[in-house]
Parts: C-alpha cells; structure tokens; sequence
C-alpha cells in the first residue's frame, strides 16, 4: 500500500523475514532504511524516501546510483489521502479516544457584555515548559505542535472534557491559534444556552478558571539522560479544549506505555544494529573470524595471533572497553555512560555488567589451562582475571565487557 508523505521502494518480500527495525536517515538525510531480521540473516528490505526532500524520480535515481533494485516503487501519497483510505470502525475510533490523553492547570479570562455575547480565552497549551507528569516523567510541547491539528481538526470547547460543546471550530465559534507562546483559544459562547448560563455564576466567581486541553501525541520522542524520563510533544491530534474545575494529568499510564514502546524500538534497533555490525564483521575478516587455530593440540581456542586480530575487532565494532580497567566506581564515566545508553540501563547498572557474568566468558580451571600458553601482552595487565570469550574467540578479562553482553544464568544446587 502507498505510504503518506513517503515514497516506499521494497527490496525484498516481507514475508522472508519475522520482524523488523527502522533506521531513520541511514541512507542519508530523509532516506531510511527497513531492516527484516529472521534467525539467518538480517538485511535491508525497504528504503523509504521523505517526500518533501526527494521526488519520486530522484528516489528512484538514487537507488540506481547505489545499486538497490526495488521489486516495486509507491509514490508517496498526503497525508488527507491516506486517511480517507482508512474506513475506520466504530470499535477503532472508540480505541482511539481511549488512548487520549489531557493537559491543563493554565488559567483562562472570561467575559460577558450585556449584550449577551460572552467570551472565553487563554493559552490552552504552553510551549516549551518542562512540566512533570505524575512524577514518572516530564514532558514538553514543541512549538508547532498543533499547526496541524488546527487546520484538520474540529476541535470543540466542553466543560471538564465532557458533555454537549459549547463551541466548535467547524461552527466557527471556537478560534484556535499558535504563536510564540503556545495554543491560544477563543470561544464565543451564547447566554441563550441553558449550559452557557449555568457556568456563567461559576467563571465570574472563579469556580471554573482554568483551561485544558485532550489529545492524542502523533509524533513524539524520549530522551532518558535525566533523572526522570522527558517526553517531547511535536505533533497532535487534539480532540477539545476545556475550562475545568480541578486541574489534572490526565493519560500518565499512557504516556508510560508510550514510554515501554519506545524502549522495546530501541532495543529492536539496537539488536538489529549488532546483528549487521557483526555481519560486516565476518564480511571484513574473510571468514576467519571464529576460526580457532590449534594451539597444544586442541581447537578449543585461537592462537595468540589470531587471538589479537579477534579482539582488535570486538573492540572495534562491539564497543569493547574500557581501555584501561578499573574497579573505581568512578572511573571511565564516558565509557559506561556511552554502554548505558546502548542498553537502555543507568550507569550504575552497566558498570555491574561485565565479562565477569557474562553467560560467554569462560574462566574454568580447563580454560584458565589452556589460556597460559597464550603470552600475556599489554591489554592482560590491567584487566582483571582472564577468561575466554565463546562469541568472539578471544581472550578477554573479567573487568572489561563489549556491547554484546548477555547474562549468565545461575543454578543453584538442589
């Protein structure tokens, strides 16, 4: 099917492969690559093309100019296009509207004349304020954030989020606008209204003083360098905007799922990210890589040259570190702040991570034998106990760790 605002070039059927990750500008600025992972191989099954920088017929030029042949190429299609071609059903946009989420605490002015007409306005959302949600996380709302929705949706203005409107964009009582600050809002409100009159008494005694506003996050990311998650907002759909009586953070869980989901991507895309550095890898080593050579009369590990072509390599590709070994708390910080943001984990917790209960580092008194006949150089002196690596046939030290990390199962005696 074609994809809005993205031209779609398939490489590969997507039935050969059992799930796949998103590497967003790989090919450059507005190309990405789709990457299909199956347990043989991992390779690029599409490349999607940012509408806006590329023409269909430089997307196709450029795969030309990089030898990619497409089994079949969707132009692009906008976006208004893609959602008529959604028959969505009632269950659906009911799924919908539960995954919304609201905002609100920013005050509102109000006034009537006597001519009956009465006037509600504010800033239903603010730009640029680090505001925290439930204390899980933070949030910010970019600036843009509604240029969209305000031109696509047909917003209306509520009471507490529920109940008839009381103004709507599409009767052209309610006017939403961005500027510098935020959303601004604007309603014109008819005293002949019988829900009009009864908030009037409660807005002139400040009883209802504050605006809100419900959404739902179309284009959002994370960023967990801070002691909280923070959550930027630059794209929505907006449902209504409201005057409340209680403010409140309404879709905290929400947010968390969204939070969930955006680790689980992560962590697809760093696994397939592992999978193709160590592709290159036996690419670049012409197949020797993970071939032991004999040494005193057994293949249970490589001779100490290759031994050194082996770990040169996990250093450069699998982030294999730290270059000087410590068991200073302190010591290496970019190292394992870098190792921690690959993981997903805090600092405190990638250091725990080493080769040391790695389930591939080997240190039985069997290995540690055969180890001794392989000469001790300078990466062995400050590391730690040696032990042999099963992935990467090599001989690493209990102090140091790469990226590649898995944890050794323990049982326990019975």
């Amino acid at each position: 099917m074609p994809y809005p605002n993205e031209h779609a070039a398939r490489l590969r059927d997507p039935l050969d492969f059992d799930e796949f990750s998103r590497v967003n500008d790989a090919g450059g600025e507005g190309i990405d690559f789709i990457y299909g992972i199956n347990d043989k191989e991992t390779a690029i099954q599409a490349i999607r093309f940012d509408a806006i920088l590329y023409t269909p017929d430089e997307a196709k030029k450029w795969l030309e100019d990089h030898d990619f042949t497409a089994i079949l190429f969707e132009d692009a299609i906008e976006m208004d296009e893609a959602n008529r071609s959604v028959l969505k059903s009632p269950q659906s946009v009911e799924a919908i509207m539960a995954e919304k989420e609201i905002r609100s605490g920013i005050p509102m002015e109000f006034r009537a004349d006597a001519e009956g007409e009465v006037r509600v306005s504010g800033y239903a959302a603010v730009f640029g304020e680090e505001t925290s949600i439930g204390d899980m996380f933070t949030e910010v709302i970019q600036q843009g954030a509604f240029t969209d929705a305000i031109g696509r949706d047909d917003v209306v203005f509520l009471i507490n989020h529920e109940g008839l409107p009381l103004a709507r964009t599409r009767s052209g009582t309610l006017t939403l606008r961005e500027d510098d600050h935020g959303l601004f809002m604007e309603a014109m409100l008819d005293q002949r209204d019988p829900d009009v009159r009864s908030i009037i008494p409660k807005m002139q005694r400040g009883d209802l003083d504050k605006m809100s506003f419900a959404f739902f996050p179309e284009v959002q990311s994370w960023d967990e360098s801070g002691a909280l998650p923070k959550r930027s907002i630059s794209k929505v759909k907006l449902y209504d905007v409201s005057i409340v009586t209680t403010p409140a953070y309404s879709g905290t869980e929400i947010g968390l799922r969204s939070l969930e989901a955006h680790r689980q991507q992560k962590a697809k895309s760093q696994a397939a990210r592992r999978m193709r550095m160590k592709a290159k890898f036996l690419e670049d080593r012409d197949g020797d890589y993970a071939k032991p050579q004999p040494v005193l009369g057994t293949d249970a590990i490589v001779s100490a040259q290759q031994n050194e072509i082996n770990r040169d390599a996990v250093a450069e590709n699998w982030r294999l570190g730290p270059a000087e070994a410590s068991v200073d708390p302190s010591a290496n910080a970019e190292y394992w702040n870098d190792l921690a943001v690959v993981w997903s984990v805090s600092e405190a917790e990638a250091r725990r991570r080493l080769c040391a209960n790695c389930s591939y580092f080997d240190n039985t008194p069997e290995m540690t034998r055969l180890m001794e006949d392989v000469p001790l150089d300078a990466f062995d002196m400050d590391g730690g106990g040696r032990g042999y690596c099963h992935k990467f046939d090599f001989i690493c030290h209990n102090l140091r760790v790469c990226q590649a990390w898995e944890r050794k199962a323990y049982e326990p005696e019975e």
